[in-house]
């Protein structure tokens, strides 16, 4: 009978562990509502390695999707898979968004290659990070395309025949600017 209550007890906290938001680990729940807030049918959520992790926090719609990331040689040293762009490309190909969690991804990937490939390809949108997770949202759209508008942040440039604006001199009585062809 004993046996019977401590095992009881046992999975009850399990199932409390596992099934219940509110035995959520406390530093995942903001990143579970940002992931809420970007509920839209074409994101897909992206994690490193397998997506058992965040499905332990997240059971919202939207898939998820695991990229395993690193090998080993043989010798015990990681090796990122070349073909790393490709099955990137091909995971959010259907969608329109994408939302890579960082769950604390170390053990995975130190060499934060999915990151890398990510920002390589697609344009960086939003980003929340919350006790050492971080969600970055991204545009699926390559990078070309997004980036079709002119950059405002560079200076125009003026013709030869421009008039040429000169500062009055260090000290003098002058403030104006003068303006000479």
């Amino acid at each position: 009978m004993l046996a019977l209550l401590i095992v009881s007890l046992s999975a009850m906290s399990l199932w409390h562990g596992y099934f219940d938001e509110a035995y959520a680990r406390e530093d995942a729940r903001p990143i579970v509502a940002y992931i809420d807030s970007a509920d839209d049918p074409a994101t897909v959520v992206v994690v490193v390695s397998y997506p058992w992790g965040i499905n332990h926090y997240y059971r919202g719609p939207l898939p998820v999707v695991g990229l395993r990331i690193v090998g080993t040689d043989g010798h015990g040293r990681l090796l990122v898979d070349e073909t790393l762009d490709a099955r990137v490309r091909e995971a959010a190909a259907p969608f329109r968004r994408l939302l890579y969690v960082d769950l604390r991804s170390r053990h995975f990937d130190p060499t934060h290659a999915l990151e890398r490939s990510l920002n390589r390809l697609f344009r960086r949108i939003d980003m929340k990070n919350s006790h050492g997770i971080r969600a970055i949202l991204y545009d699926t759209a390559p990078k070309q395309e997004a980036r079709s508008a002119p950059p405002h942040h560079k200076r125009p440039v003026l013709p030869a025949c421009a008039p040429k604006i000169e500062s009055p001199a260090a000290g003098s009585p002058q403030r104006s600017l003068r303006v000479t062809a």
